[in-house]
């Protein structure tokens, strides 16, 4: 073969010359026949005629054995394109199949969704039940809140009116009081200016209008002096009930804390002496005074209702405050 390849390139040539129009003819479609392709042969130098005579049956023959492998190849073409349509039928099959899985895939998690909003939809709900029943507690609490409140105001108010038509009684008395002793004083003056006046009857207008001046002073100055007075009662009657109101709060406060496990009769009292740091706390406690009906435990537990009471409420004005304290004790 290698000999006749070398002896006879140009038939070489030839032969794939064919095979390449055999391989255009299959790529653009046209069916190749049985038919034997003839081809001429260009004449061979004289001492190579005889060996190409011998060879042309043989040659003619790899002709015709050629257009069979190719209906053999576009055989087998076709039925690669086959097998791949094929395989594209069924990979499109498997994507229909895997699309229709995914669809149901995306429905169960859309209706899992839509249970999981469900739920939580029908949480906050009764998290707004919870919330409404609440808040209908919280008004009635309020309500009642506001009842006590008010009970308590109105209990307060008519504690302020008593008090201030007591203060205004003895306002009123005091007023009265200072009346009288101004009406002496006036009297007094109106007096001593009567005797002035006949001692400088004889003296000149001058000196009548200077003397009389001086006398309106003197009655302007007991005046100044009288309501000066009037003022440091009215301050000394305020301290003593800001003094009164403050030591009233301790025994309150120590009433709060007041506990005992034994029977005790509701007409125990005793009096409680307390010593007690300018913080409040409580240095020593003395309870003593005390009438028939308190008895020893009693007064332990007075005792222990003062410490118990610490720190003790402060003084309304600084000033008011006192080391030692004494008050009247009953729970």
């Amino acid at each position: 073969m290698l000999t006749f390849i070398s002896k006879h390139p140009l038939a070489l040539l030839i032969a794939l010359a064919f095979h390449g129009a055999i391989l255009a003819s299959i790529l653009w479609g046209q069916p190749v026949g049985d038919k034997v392709i003839k081809v001429k042969l260009v004449s061979a130098p004289h001492n190579e005629q005889v060996e190409a005579n011998q060879s042309k049956d043989k040659t003619l023959r790899t002709f015709a054995v050629d257009g069979k492998q190719v209906k053999l190849a576009l055989a087998k073409i076709k039925k690669e394109e086959a097998d791949k349509l094929k395989k594209q039928k069924n990979l499109a099959a498997q994507t229909r199949k895997e699309k229709k899985k995914l669809a149901e895939l995306k429905q169960k998690q859309k209706q899992e969704r839509a249970n999981v909003n469900e739920q939580r939809k029908k949480a906050q709900a009764e998290k707004r039940k919870a919330e409404a029943e609440k808040r209908k507690a919280d008004i009635a609490k309020r309500q009642a809140d506001i009842e006590r409140q008010k009970v308590a105001h109105q209990k307060q108010r008519a504690d302020a009116e008593r008090k201030k038509a007591e203060k205004a009684k003895r306002e009123a008395k005091l007023a009265e009081k200072q009346k009288a002793e101004a009406k002496k004083v006036r009297a007094q003056e109106e007096a001593k200016t009567k005797k002035l006046a006949e001692t400088i009857k004889r003296k000149n207008l001058e000196k009548k209008r200077l003397e009389k001046e001086n006398a309106a002073a003197a009655v302007k100055r007991q005046l100044d002096e009288e309501e000066s007075l009037q003022r440091e009662m009215a301050k000394e009657e305020e301290m003593l009930n800001l003094k009164t109101a403050y030591i009233s709060n301790i025994a309150s406060q120590v009433t709060k804390n007041w506990k005992s496990a034994a029977k005790v009769s509701e007409k125990a009292e005793c009096r409680i002496s307390v010593t007690q740091t300018p913080t409040g706390n409580v240095s020593s406690v003395k309870v003593h005074s005390c009438n028939k009906f308190a008895t020893t435990q009693f007064k332990k537990d007075a005792e222990k209702a003062v410490y118990r009471s610490e720190p003790l409420p402060k003084p309304p004005v600084k000033e008011l405050f006192e080391r030692k304290i004494t008050f009247v004790f009953h729970p």
